[in-house]
């Protein structure tokens, strides 16, 4: 294993951004009229509020045209890096992202620069602005990468290669790749986030309304921002008295439906148990075992109806318990706050959803 490649000089690098930064600020002092947008990306161990990020990816013009882009390695809050960070968002005249809000919060949550530091004014969101031009098209950033700047690119394919040779799944986190693996996608990342503002951000700043509505939704996500992070406090012991109750729920119904289904070791869950069950009822018919299907049998006053409320009741417990209390409980951690995440740009028709936070693949 190199260690120059999977283990690079991380302060050489943060360096390396430094540097080519304060040449672009040196400019922007002899010339009022320059002005630099930075696109930054984050990479982080999960898309969730416990989450971190490991690192942050910058891209910007440099005065003669060129694009200028670099990783920096944060290993904390205290780091060189970090430090290189926040003056590199600090000083940029816009701040660009993809979902910019996600990397937002998360290099406030790293402590690498406070939330007032970045005024809306200086927010431009290329996810929204694709949002605002088309609301029924994907606005993945790979997808509006390949579309809109004809880029195509083998990461999906190559990470998930690098994760089978290391063995870890894709649910575990960027965070466990190497470096020299994931480095020049997250990279091109922060790139691809500016050439899509370029491109698209004059056609939003030639119409006047279409500008207003976009700068009243970089307000907006920062009113939705401040929900998140302010969360919604829950009663832990009232939470965990209702996970007691709805446990003791749960297995009565999974008793009930291998009463019904004429078995001690029937699977609630597997579609061909309860096929077999129903057999075992003496119908031969039933083929499939979703909601839509066996709500006509339910009603019906015979042992086959009987094993169709069954299933019916064991599954509506089952969600409760595991998706909204168990659920809420895991989100929460060790505090009392759960962190609604409200997708702004989620939902077409005008309307915002709420849910976990997705790549932007």
């Amino acid at each position: 294993m190199s260690s120059s490649l999977l283990d690079p000089d991380w302060d050489s690098l943060g360096a390396e951004c430094w540097n080519d930064w304060k040449k672009s600020g040196d400019y922007l002092k002899q010339d009022e009229e320059y002005r630099t947008p930075v696109a930054f990306d984050t990479e982080t161990t999960g898309f969730g509020w416990f989450d971190e990020l490991f690192c942050v990816t910058v891209a910007w013009r440099r005065p003669n045209g060129e694009l200028a882009s670099h990783y920096l390695e944060i290993e904390s809050a205290a780091s060189a890096n970090a430090a290189i960070a926040r003056m590199i968002l600090s000083e940029a005249h816009r701040l660009i992202g993809h979902n910019l809000r996600f990397d937002l919060q998360m290099v406030e949550r790293k402590g690498i620069i406070a939330w007032d530091a970045m005024p809306v004014y200086k927010w431009e969101d290329t996810e929204t602005i694709c949002h605002l031009l088309n609301e029924n098209k994907r606005k993945g950033l790979k997808f509006v990468a390949e579309h809109l700047l004809g880029e195509t690119t083998n990461e999906s394919k190559d990470l998930a290669a690098h994760r089978r040779h290391l063995g870890v799944k894709k649910d575990e986190g960027y965070h466990v790749l190497d470096r020299a693996v994931l480095m020049p996608y997250a990279i091109k990342d922060a790139e691809f986030t500016l050439r899509i503002w370029e491109k698209l951000h004059p056609v939003v700043a030639a119409e006047e309304e279409l500008l207003a509505l976009y700068r009243r939704e970089m307000k907006l996500m920062d009113v939705l921002a401040t929900m998140y992070r302010s969360g919604m406090r829950v009663d832990k012991p009232a939470l965990g008295e209702a996970i007691k109750a709805w446990s003791v729920r749960l297995l009565a119904a999974e008793n009930a439906v291998r009463e019904a289904g004429k078995d001690e070791g029937l699977n609630p869950s597997s579609p061909d148990q309860l096929l077999a069950a129903f057999k075992r009822c003496g119908v031969t018919t039933v083929t499939e075992t979703n909601k839509d299907y066996l709500a006509p049998i339910a009603e019906r006053d015979s042992e086959a109806g009987a094993l169709a409320r069954a299933i019916l009741e064991y599954r509506s417990v089952q969600k409760i318990y595991k998706t909204y209390l168990i659920g809420l409980r895991d989100e929460i951690g060790d505090e009392d706050v759960f962190h609604v995440n409200i997708r702004q740009n989620g939902a077409i028709t005008g309307r915002t959803s709420s849910g976990a936070e997705k790549g932007d693949d």
